[in-house]
């Protein structure tokens, strides 16, 4: 509960200093895999923020676990009002999908990357 709560207040400060349209606290599972063995790793709950910034079409998500910090800016791609669609810009070298989905109604989001490795992001939001 004290993790949620911190992340209720991380999200207000956010929501001050960035200049994004929409700020959404997340709880979400995380769940990598191995292209070789096809063994999966279902990590604990983990806390996103996803800031939806309309105005430079982008959408980002954020989350630390295990004093690892993860950044992702995804280009948002389609965004009906109900709906958004983001994909990662690719990095040099990158042959793969980074793509995320968000749904403004229910605040649910998925978030795929396929490429070196396979990992699966699921959650819902505040």
């Amino acid at each position: 509960m004290k993790k949620l709560l911190f992340i209720h207040v991380l999200s207000i400060f956010l929501s001050l200093s960035v200049s994004g349209d929409s700020v959404f606290t997340c709880e979400a599972r995380l769940i990598d895999g191995s292209m070789e063995t096809l063994k999966k790793k279902v990590d604990e709950i983990i806390y996103p923020t996803i800031i939806i910034d309309e105005s430079n079409d982008n959408l980002l998500l954020v989350y630390s676990r295990g004093g690892f910090k993860s950044k992702s800016t995804y280009k948002i791609i389609k965004n009906d009002g109900k709906y958004i669609v983001g994909e990662n810009t690719p990095r040099l070298g990158f042959s793969g999908i980074d793509s995320i989905y968000f749904d403004l109604y229910l605040k649910e989001f998925t978030a795929i990357y396929a490429g070196i490795g396979a990992t699966l992001q699921f959650g819902n939001c505040q």
